[in-house]
């Protein structure tokens, strides 16, 4: 995993895809306070799956979950959480 523009860290770092049943938990710190944000997982520029946020900051944890069946889709060697504006 990558982090991409207004994250700081994820936990996990790697991801085994045959270690994945259904799905994974991300988690991820933000490096500023933001309003109105989308969370994007690419792979390379192709988007993923994407989650609205209407509010993140720094001292709060965030969650996403990202499907075995986006996994399998993902032909480069790693996928990037990125912060962009709606």
């Amino acid at each position: 995993m990558k982090t991409g523009s207004c994250v700081t860290y994820t936990v996990p770092q790697h991801i085994r895809r045959e270690n994945v049943e259904k799905a994974v938990e991300v988690f991820f710190r933000v490096n500023n306070v933001y309003r109105d944000m989308v969370i994007r997982v690419k792979d390379g520029e192709e988007v993923l799956c994407q989650f609205k946020r209407e509010h993140m900051a720094p001292g709060e944890m965030e969650k996403i979950a990202i499907p075995r069946v986006l996994l399998d889709k993902v032909k480069g060697d790693h996928i990037t959480v990125t912060v962009e504006k709606q």
